[in-house]
């Protein structure tokens, strides 16, 4: 059996007694935590693994510092309204709200396409497929982790169209001069991060994530993109209005 390193283990205790601090305590927006000090006798251990912990608390959000005054409770986020438009996009209805996210590219690469896939996308399985990791940021925080799988036929040379990256949607009508694609499919789901989603969102393990799968389809050319989106459960919240 594994055992875990001394310091991760040290760590995490720091990150969750923080997290208890400010609830029992009922801090707000810019009340300060304990000082490094106070918490490195109070563990026992390092300024440099206190340092460490904060540094992972200030990453998720929670707090914030101030050069030579210490840390303070952080201004929690507003939560994400997504309000679901099926001849839109995701990227395009983060876009509505005029909010200044961002994208980045993590990953490209080009493989064959699995039995689920194939079955969203209506192609054989194993066909040749693009799978795309990019994560959308709002404010300095990365909130959304997303895959696009986008079958080679329909986008040849798919990966030599990523500068400037925005959404697939924009490079099919842009690069390949096709209509825009048209949400045809959605399910809905939540569950725990996983090891990969935990170190590129900077969120803890127990961390809920709004889970959505979309099949998106361009007329008279068939299904372009399986999209999956995983977003933080703190800061996003789904909407769908029925007319």
């Amino acid at each position: 059996m594994k055992t875990q390193n001394p310091t991760e283990e040290n760590r995490r205790k720091i990150i969750s007694y923080i997290r208890r601090y400010i609830q029992k305590h009922r801090l707000q927006e810019n009340d300060p935590v304990p000082s490094e000090n106070t918490i490195a006798d109070l563990y026992g251990v390092s300024r440099n693994v206190v340092r460490s912990s904060f540094a992972v608390l200030t990453a998720q959000g929670i707090l914030y510092s101030e050069k030579g005054r210490g840390f303070f409770v952080a201004r929690r986020p507003r939560p994400i309204v997504f309000e679901h438009d099926n001849s839109l996009g995701f990227s395009e209805i983060l876009n509505k709200g005029h909010r200044t996210y961002k994208s980045r590219v993590i990953d490209i690469r080009l493989g064959r396409s699995s039995s689920r896939e194939s079955s969203f996308l209506g192609i054989e399985e194993g066909s040749p497929v693009y799978r795309l990791e990019h994560v959308r940021s709002l404010g300095g925080t990365d909130f959304a982790f997303c895959l696009s799988v986008i079958p080679q036929k329909i986008a040849p040379d798919f990966d030599s169209h990523l500068d400037g990256f925005f959404s697939v949607n924009k490079i099919m009508m842009d690069c390949y001069g096709y209509s825009h694609p048209i949400c045809r499919k959605v399910e809905l789901s939540a569950s725990l991060p996983t090891m990969q989603e935990i170190s590129i969102l900077g969120i803890q393990e127990n961390m809920p994530l709004l889970s959505q799968e979309s099949v998106f389809n361009i007329e008279g050319i068939g299904n372009d993109e399986f999209f999956v989106v995983r977003a933080r459960g703190d800061m996003f919240r789904f909407s769908m209005t029925f007319k």
